[in-house]
């Protein structure tokens, strides 16, 4: 198969997390271009998924050694470090990569999940916040805004912020469960 063909198959099953398939898909892309930073970021992406923060980490670093200046690879070590709960370093990684590229919305929200992590809820609100005047729909950043507002206190707010995020999508069980809680506290 060409890498270009196993590429968007490797993608694609990652897109239905279809994480063994994409992995084994991944690593015959890789077999064959050992030096592809994208695919060891997603290999490292799909390993998170099942929980091999081990081998997710080294295919991370891997990817950030062959592309140093590539915003990705960089989100990819953000989640590993994340998921490993290395949440100062992870910090660090995600914002590497949004000194590459400002305008990517996950990277913000990805700053915002890891600062409710830390319980930093004035920066996980910020990091949310501009993610929204990248995307005003973007869900996650929503959710993560009306988190952050419940935390500090800021119930009204984080009411009107979950029902937005509720009616952008309405079947998003992280919705759900943030409208519940800002309710709670209100």
């Amino acid at each position: 198969m060409r890498p270009e063909a196993r590429w968007q198959r490797a993608t694609l099953l990652f897109q239905q997390a279809r994480w063994d398939l994409a992995i084994q898909e991944l690593r015959a892309l890789l077999a064959a271009e050992p030096e592809d930073a994208h695919a060891h970021a997603l290999l490292a992406m799909a390993l998170v998924q099942r929980e091999e923060l081990d081998a997710a980490l080294a295919e991370a670093r891997q990817a950030v050694a062959l592309a140093p200046h590539g915003d990705f690879p960089l989100r990819a070590l953000a989640v590993v470090l994340w998921r490993r709960d290395q949440l100062d370093a992870a910090a660090d990684a995600i914002q590497q990569a949004i000194a590459i590229d400002p305008d990517d919305v996950d990277h913000r929200g990805l700053l915002a999940q890891i600062r409710c992590s830390q319980q930093r809820w004035h920066d996980a609100l910020e990091a949310a916040d501009q993610g929204l005047q990248l995307d005003p729909s973007d869900t996650d950043c929503l959710n993560l805004r009306t988190l952050a507002l419940t935390k500090l206190g800021r119930t009204k707010e984080a009411t009107a912020t979950a029902e937005a995020s509720l009616a952008r999508d309405p079947d998003n069980p992280y919705s759900h469960q943030t409208h519940g809680v800002a309710l709670l506290h209100q």
